[in-house]
């Protein structure tokens, strides 16, 4: 039996348009994953997660894993973390399995990409790459990834809002609409969004909080000019800026925004959205 602690990683920016070829920009966080590896098993045991994960989708690839490595574990979710509704809890299984079995981040990026072929591909390749390296990337689906180096430190990542499913292919097929029914002004305006997506990456190496800031709230605003952040989170984001903070939708399958800070912001916000969910996630 093993045991690998494996911190989650959500996408700050990218994900809603991952199919249209922007960079997607991971963070690794923790409270990690703990995932246990039982070598007489081979069953998979989620825990409280599994209402998180596509059991199915998730079997599927790690047989693919297991055919490439020759051998075949059971696999155990030990101490589940915040029950978030996200990519992040099956990409970490993923690179746990992964790692446990010797697999390297490319070979898990092609079985993931060509296995799944719903608009969530490239935000489950993305956090179980992120996950596996232990590291900020910058991704890009059918092209690669590359590492990030940290510039800020004590950085905490909050998230506000509730696990209501948004559909990732409902998310797509309206951006292909608007490009096709108005492509000269959405081509140019998705196109910055993919321009923008680097400067996130840019800005985050450089550890200049001021500038990855507005270029999240940036991107925030032209996800919600094309109309792909609902009313209720458009709500959410406009009582979070009353209290003086930025936030950005999370491009994930929940309805969650977020911010970035080194402030301890954990008492005011639940004191604050007693109604919501809010979870306190430090940068790995």
């Amino acid at each position: 039996m093993k045991i690998y602690e494996i911190p989650i990683a959500l996408n700050i920016v990218g994900g809603y348009l991952a199919e249209e070829g922007s960079p997607l920009v991971f963070l690794p966080l923790k409270p990690v994953l703990k995932v246990e590896f039982r070598e007489d098993e081979d069953e998979f045991s989620l825990g409280s997660i599994e209402k998180f994960v596509n059991k199915r989708r998730l079997e599927e690839v790690a047989d693919l894993l297991f055919r490439h490595s020759e051998s075949k574990v059971g696999v155990k979710v030990v101490s589940p973390p915040n029950p978030i509704l996200s990519l992040c809890y099956e990409g970490a299984i993923l690179a746990a399995l992964a790692t446990y079995l010797e697999v390297d981040e490319e070979l898990l990026q092609y079985i993931i990409e060509e296995k799944v072929k719903s608009s969530e591909r490239g935000l489950l390749a993305g956090s179980a790459i992120c996950s596996q390296v232990r590291k900020p990337i910058a991704y890009r689906v059918g092209e690669g990834y590359v590492e990030l180096e940290l510039g800020m430190l004590n950085t905490h990542l909050y998230m506000i809002g509730w696990g209501d499913r948004v559909l990732l292919n409902k998310i797509t097929t309206r951006v292909r609409t608007l490009k096709k029914s108005y492509g000269d002004i959405f081509e140019p305006l998705f196109h910055a969004f993919c321009r923008l997506s680097i400067k996130v990456a840019e800005y985050l190496e450089a550890g200049d909080i001021e500038k990855l800031s507005y270029m999240l709230k940036l991107g925030h605003k032209i996800l919600s000019a094309a109309g792909l952040v609902s009313r209720s989170v458009e709500e959410l984001t406009q009582r979070t800026e009353k209290l003086g903070y930025w936030t950005k939708l999370l491009e994930d399958i929940g309805q969650y925004i977020f911010t970035l800070t080194a402030e301890d912001l954990e008492k005011r916000l639940k004191r604050y959205f007693k109604d919501l969910e809010v979870y306190k996630l430090y940068v790995a």
